[in-house]
């Protein structure tokens, strides 16, 4: 529940998430490697609100994967 009302119609509620994340990393050598990371690899909304019941949508956010990759080195 994200709101308090006396009126029921007015109750604001959130759905469930589950969002999943992979992150990689493999060493080219002691002080440099390689990495991967995806955030929301089955893009899950970021919020998803009704009113009073779950078929009265009140706002859904939809977001996409986010990927990063690169090398990182210590030198």
């Amino acid at each position: 529940m994200l709101t308090n009302s006396a009126n029921p119609a007015l109750l604001r509620f959130e759905r469930a998430r589950t969002q999943v994340d992979l992150k990689t990393k493999y060493a080219l050598s002691r002080n440099t490697s390689l990495f991967c990371d995806v955030e929301n690899v089955f893009s899950e909304p970021l919020n998803n609100n009704y009113l009073y019941e779950e078929q009265r949508s009140s706002q859904t956010r939809l977001t996409t994967p986010k990927i990063v990759a690169g090398i990182q080195g210590r030198f």
